[in-house]
């Protein structure tokens, strides 16, 4: 059975946007996009799919689109390194 996202997008959003006191949602759409990137490059690939399977959909996808290029930057640098 596939995990549920814990919050939907819009709800994501707003929690972002009224404590931050952002006059526009656009501030904190790009807030919801940056921390899952930012997540993606500290956490584990199969930690961040995990985490990314609890998210709405926007901020899931940015979360392993971060993933994948992290683990494809590390992939080429171990590489590199040992070449």
């Amino acid at each position: 059975m596939e995990a549920q996202p814990l919050t939907q997008h819009d709800e994501m959003i707003g929690k972002a946007q009224a404590p931050a006191r952002l006059p526009r949602r656009g501030p904190a759409e790009r807030a919801t996009r940056a921390v899952p990137a930012t997540l993606a490059e500290r956490l584990p690939s199969g930690l961040a799919g995990h985490v990314a399977a609890r998210l709405p959909p926007e901020p899931a996808a940015a979360l392993r689109q971060a993933s994948d290029a992290s683990y494809e930057d590390g992939a080429k640098a171990s590489g590199s390194a040992s070449a």
